[in-house]
């Protein structure tokens, strides 16, 4: 008989008893001691620890974490976008989005407008339709800066500028009956090609010279001529608004209530649309039709209307917009869209020659880029109001007409100065951009201007200027440091320059330490 094994048979599941642990003992004796925080353990006692902060000017102690809840609310109360969903994100873990009603989380949820359709941005925000018949009046009696070329006047055509003269004489009817020759001709060619552009727009240009014609009639008290003028002017060009605003104007001064309270009261501009809002500019109308001495009993309740839905002469409430033009009126300063069409000259208008001086009226700002919108000047009062891409826009268009005279004309000697006179423009532009602290367009810009003038170290000065605003700054230091001992155009050296711009860019609190860097290292402190 075989003895019995008396210990415990050893196989799967049943490791041998003297390796095992014993009662106590830790299987990793590395491991965390008993009684050590965890990291749990840690996270609870760090929120909780007390910091000192400041609120309302008065210090409070409070735990960690309440000050870091009450810094991302007051992040997201000023619309920082991350701030926002850390604080939902903080509400839904600790389950407390549950807490309201759907009613109560319907009424707190933010509604977004819905997208406009492309007729009530036709009707409600379209600000160039809405000042037409004050651009109208405008060209109507700009007379070209160089009357030895008329043929250069790219505002108007020779037979439309005759008749604006005549306009500007207070020939109203021969002026009318030049319009309207000017009309006829172009429709004559649009019946033998009726997809011609040209000649729509020869009708089109025709049509607003009568409803601005209809208008003055208007301001002088001739309502029904006026009427009978603008619906002329409505039969050549049907559907454009401004001119149904100037007959809805005579239906009120001839008593015809309904008819010009329809047209008024359809205006409903959205206050996100750009201004002026058609509500803008029938007030503006009732202005200057009062300052003609011409009211009516519908004025009133149309300015109330108006205002009560948020619009103002200068655009929406509480929020003025450029004064076009000022007046008095019985001691009163009023705001008018433009002069009373045709100007009172002191003597009667004569045919100007080249010694005499262009019959240009003194414009604003506003009123400038609205007549030449395409010139110089208007880029340099965009860039002076602050409007750096639309100054950018013109600069660029100038640009290309100066590059195509010279295609045609390399010797050009004329357009090689202006081209370079845009480009510095353009150059100062481009630093605006850095200053305005938006370094892509700051360098969209510069890396045009080189492309003209690749030659050109100030050039190169803005371009450093725009990498250091983008990051780049191993780029920026290289060109820095590339010409710091060479000298611009007009004797300023590259250093002293760098410093003055430098200057600028900290006064728009721009800085960088590699600014500081290049500044010991050049000697500039």
């Amino acid at each position: 008989m075989s003895s019995i094994n008396t210990k415990k048979a050893v196989g799967y599941k049943r490791p041998p008893l003297d390796s095992q642990y014993k009662p106590g003992q830790s299987g990793n004796q590395k491991g965390r001691p008993k009684g050590r925080p965890n990291m749990a353990d840690t996270m609870r006692q760090s929120a909780n620890e007390p910091v000192t902060v400041i609120v309302n000017g008065k210090k409070h102690t409070m735990p960690s974490a309440e000050a870091m809840l009450r810094k991302t609310l007051a992040d997201a109360l000023k619309s920082d976008s991350g701030s926002i969903d850390e604080l939902f994100h903080i509400l839904e873990m600790t389950g407390r989005t549950a807490d309201i009603s759907e009613g109560e989380r319907d009424r707190r949820r933010i509604t977004l407008p819905r997208s406009f359709t492309a007729e009530e941005y036709a009707l409600k925000g379209d600000t160039a339709r809405a000042l037409e018949k004050d651009r109208q009046r405008y060209l109507a009696v700009y007379d070209a800066e160089d009357d030895e070329h008329p043929d250069q006047d790219t505002l108007r055509p020779p037979a439309i500028r005759n008749a604006d003269r005549l306009a500007a004489l207070k020939d109203y009817d021969a002026a009318v009956d030049a319009y309207r020759t000017f009309i006829g001709e172009h429709r004559a060619v649009l019946a033998g090609d009726g997809e011609n552009a040209e000649a729509k727009a020869g009708i089109y240009l025709g049509a607003t010279r009568i409803a601005v014609v209809a208008y003055t009639r208007l301001l002088t008290g001739q309502f029904k001529a006026a009427l009978a003028l603008i619906e002329e002017a409505l039969a050549y060009a049907p559907y454009h608004l401004w001119m149904e605003m100037i007959r809805a104007h005579a239906w009120m001064l001839l008593d015809r209530f309904d008819e010009a309270r329809a047209f008024y009261r359809q205006f409903k501009s959205d206050r996100r649309l750009p201004e002026p809002s058609w509500e803008s500019v029938i007030l503006r109308d009732f202005i200057e039709l009062r300052a003609g001495g011409h009211s009516h009993a519908l004025m009133p309740e149309i300015e109330t209307l108006i205002r009560e839905s948020g619009w103002t002469v200068d655009g929406p409430t509480n929020s003025p917009g450029e004064n076009l033009w000022e007046t008095n009126v019985d001691g009163h300063k009023v705001h008018l869209p433009s002069p009373a069409f045709p100007p009172e000259h002191s003597a009667p208008v004569v045919q100007q020659d080249a010694a005499t001086e262009p019959l240009d009226p003194v414009l604003s700002d506003s009123q400038y880029t609205m007549l030449h919108p395409l010139e110089v000047r208007s880029g340099d009062l965009h860039a002076i109001n602050g409007k750096l891409d639309d100054a950018l826009g013109v600069y660029r268009i100038n640009v290309e007409k100066l590059e195509h005279r010279l295609t045609n004309d390399p010797d050009d000697n004329a357009a090689k100065e202006e081209l370079h006179r845009v480009l510095s423009k353009m150059n100062e532009l481009a630093f605006r951009f850095v200053l305005a602290r938006r370094p892509p367009s700051a360098f969209e810009c510069i890396t045009d201007v080189i492309s003209h003038e690749p030659d050109e170290l100030q050039h190169q000065l803005r371009l450093a200027h725009s990498c250091l605003g983008l990051g780049r700054q191993t780029e920026a230091k290289q060109i820095y440091q590339q010409h710091q001992n060479e000298i611009l155009g007009g004797g300023t050296p590259w250093k002293d320059r760098l410093f003055q711009d430098f200057a600028e860019m900290r006064k728009a609190g721009i800085k960088h330490p590699l600014m500081d860097r290049l500044e010991r290292e050049f000697g500039l402190r």
